[in-house]
């Protein structure tokens, strides 16, 4: 769940976020889809209440969410004071922060002896949050999206012509590459290969791995069976 003072920059939020702007509305979300993760606007709310006071109503109402303040200027001040408040984390007011905190719900598959070589973890993560990126920015992010993403990580692990050569952003091809529905593999494919560092590029060209050949991973991505956050 979102509960932003206003609307966030780049991001589609439609399909994957209930959306909040008052107090009020977020505890009444909160009580009727029990998100997992709420992201809270620092500032003040259209209704006059501060970020870090609904964060302390969101953890009593339910200890088990895990609740992360969106701030414009992330001081070690403000962080101490936001998870004083009962935040897990105060995180920066951006798209890249969201899907950094998203790709958590893929972190299960992504080990520290990842394709037999322990600095591969972080390129795969890299990879994984670019994908989540992707998502948020198209506006097709939910459970069924990241349990495809999983599915498609999992793949990809288990493809033996993979190596742990590859750049993240070549990663990131190849996991959209083994989503299983071909609508949202191109949308994917296409959004990366626009938002691609051209240093990332660059390399790729030397060092792109060659990979076993994909079959889809089974299932769809729906667009808005459930609420992700």
């Amino acid at each position: 769940m979102l509960v932003l003072a206003a609307p966030l920059v780049n991001v589609d939020d439609s399909g994957w976020a209930d959306i909040a702007s008052t107090a009020t509305e977020a505890l009444a979300l909160l009580r009727q889809h029990r998100p997992t993760r709420v992201f809270i606007d620092f500032e003040k709310l259209a209704c006059g209440t501060t970020g870090t006071h609904l964060a302390r109503r969101v953890k009593a109402e339910d200890p088990t969410v895990s609740v992360f303040l969106l701030s414009r200027s992330v001081h070690p001040a403000v962080a101490l004071w936001g998870q004083s408040c009962g935040a897990f984390a105060v995180m920066p007011r951006s798209r890249e922060s969201i899907a950094s905190c998203l790709s958590g719900w893929s972190h299960q598959v992504c080990g520290a002896d990842d394709f037999g070589n322990p600095t591969s973890s972080s390129t795969l993560h890299a990879a994984r949050r670019l994908v989540i990126s992707s998502l948020l920015s198209l506006g097709r992010l939910n459970p069924d999206a990241l349990q495809a993403l999983d599915l498609a990580v999992e793949k990809l692990r288990a493809d033996t012509g993979c190596r742990h050569k590859a750049c993240a952003t070549d990663m990131a091809h190849a996991i959209a590459e083994r989503i299983g529905s071909s609508r949202q593999r191109s949308a994917l494919l296409g959004w990366l290969d626009q938002v691609a560092p051209l240093h990332d590029r660059s390399a790729a060209q030397k060092i792109r791995p060659r990979f076993a050949p994909v079959r889809p991973v089974a299932g769809a991505m729906g667009e808005h069976a459930m609420r992700v956050a």
